[in-house]
């Protein structure tokens, strides 16, 4: 696999949703291509970010009662 198709695997990568044969294909290519693996890292570090509870928020219990009276 190339470099562009590996990046349009690793979304399903950092996921685990590839098939074995994939995965084991990404892997290989993340071993021998730095650039790849720099897009992975990234990957892998917006996904847990995004993840954090400091990003969710829980909304007040007045939204709740707007929401339901309209």
């Amino acid at each position: 696999m190339n470099c562009e198709e590996i990046r349009k695997l690793l979304p399903a990568y950092v996921d685990n949703e590839l098939e074995v044969s994939e995965t084991l294909e990404v892997q290989e290519h993340l071993h021998d291509c730095t650039d790849c693996g720099y897009e992975y890292t990234t990957e892998g570090n917006l996904r847990e970010v995004l993840a954090s509870p400091v990003l969710h928020a829980t909304p007040p219990p007045q939204l709740a009662r707007r929401i339901r009276a309209r």
